[in-house]
């Protein structure tokens, strides 16, 4: 009978490696979007509309 290895955690920095990885790869994934914002800048969170493109413009930021 072969015995098993025991399991070692991987090294912090290839965790967080493969975080920055999948949130990079969701980019590709997830569409681009913006909520609408009333005068006073709070978020209306039941107006939302996606972007034609991945990446807004400077108005379309703030």
């Amino acid at each position: 009978m072969s015995e098993r290895k025991a399991f070692k955690m991987p090294h912090l920095l290839w965790i967080m490696f493969g975080i920055i990885l999948l949130a990079s790869l969701a980019t590709y994934i997830i569409p681009a979007g913006n909520f609408q914002t009333n005068e006073a800048g709070q978020i209306a969170g039941t107006e939302f509309h996606y972007l034609g493109h991945q990446t807004p413009s400077a108005e379309e930021r703030f």
